[in-house]
């Protein structure tokens, strides 16, 4: 197989949606939203012999960390997985560490308040607030973007060059930069899961690039329809060129947006003002440097009309009231000379 790696259409998501759509629906009998996980199992399993395995043992955690924060992951043929065969999406819904070294404290706890006769109550773990969970991520989701996504879309139409040397492990969501095959695999789950006619009706009828306020009553429809989290719904929506307020993902709020482009702008002009004022100083500077180096050749007048030139008359368009100005002055000096003189003569 050649491997490429190129940027695929949103067409092409489409596309292949469609058809697994399709098969979906012959399975099913109907047209159902939320996706059935167990149809689209089937689904996989009838078209490309894809098995989904739900790892809640930790066996993707324990091989490559916790800090790798998987989701999901992809072993297409020729790629062992740990469950010692290929052709493999597996989901990751183990607990985190944290919450398995505290369940047995609190089994044992239950116990001896059992064995007490006291109230067993309600006891829990609570996990600090960066512990990375993967079992609130929806299922559909991860399963539809590793087969429709990363299978259909590009293990099977050679697409990812290294990036399928090895099996494909979906990491954490939250980020706010994916590598351009993971948003196209996150586009096309959404094509499935959610398609572009249905997100319009859940709408009213606004299409992209419509401004969307992200408020509960839409989570809620959105969640009851799709089953969608609120981050699944406004990454579709991201995704079909809407414009949010209110997001859970800040980076995408629109009126950030408009502050930042208009900081932009604002930096843009700053720009402009600050090299136009560069370019007189040195227009400025050159100018002076001219007259320094004509001074420097010849006599040191040379040149200085050269360098002066353009600048006309300053005195030019006054007209004549400094000749009259100047006209009455003779008779003044011609009287100081001439009683002057008597003057030297009587000496």
């Amino acid at each position: 197989m050649t491997w490429r790696q190129r940027l695929l259409l949103k067409s092409q998501a489409m596309n292949i949606a469609e058809e697994l759509s399709k098969e979906y629906i012959r399975r099913a009998g109907k047209e159902e939203f939320p996706r059935n996980t167990d149809v689209m199992m089937d689904v996989a399993a009838t078209l490309f012999g894809l098995d989904v395995v739900f790892d809640d043992q930790g066996m993707l955690d324990s091989r490559f960390g916790d800090d790798h924060r998987i989701i999901g992951c992809l072993f297409p043929e020729g790629h062992a997985s740990p469950w010692g065969r290929d052709k493999l999406v597996v989901v990751n819904v183990t607990p985190p560490r944290c919450c398995r070294e505290a369940e047995p404290r609190i089994e044992a706890e239950k116990r001896r308040r059992r064995e007490a006769g006291e109230r067993e109550g309600i006891l829990m773990h609570v996990c600090k607030e960066d512990t990375f969970d993967p079992r609130p991520y929806n299922k559909n989701h991860t399963i539809a973007h590793e087969i429709i996504g990363h299978y259909a879309l590009h293990f099977r139409k050679g697409v990812g060059g290294e990036h399928f040397r090895r099996p494909t492990y979906c990491r954490n969501p939250q980020a706010t930069r994916k590598p351009p095959l993971e948003w196209q695999a996150d586009y096309a789950a959404g094509e499935f899961l959610m398609p572009r006619d249905k997100v319009i009706w859940i709408l009213d009828g606004q299409q992209p690039p419509a401004v969307i306020n992200i408020d509960d009553g839409l989570k809620k429809r959105f969640r009851e329809y799709f089953d969608a989290s609120q981050a699944m719904m406004e990454l579709r929506l991201i995704y079909l060129g809407y414009k949010l307020i209110n997001p859970v993902y800040k980076w995408a709020d629109y009126t950030k947006q408009e502050e930042d482009r208009r900081g932009e702008v604002q930096k843009k002009l700053r720009g402009r003002e600050q090299e136009r004022e560069r370019q007189e100083r040195l227009k400025a500077a050159k100018a002076f440097a001219d007259i320094g180096r004509k001074l420097k050749q010849g006599s040191p007048f040379d040149g200085i009309g050269d360098a002066f030139a353009g600048f006309g008359d300053p005195f030019a368009g006054l007209g004549d009231p400094f000749g009259q100005a100047f006209k009455g002055f003779d008779g003044i000096f011609s009287g100081f000379g001439g009683r002057n003189f008597r003057n030297q003569r009587r000496k």
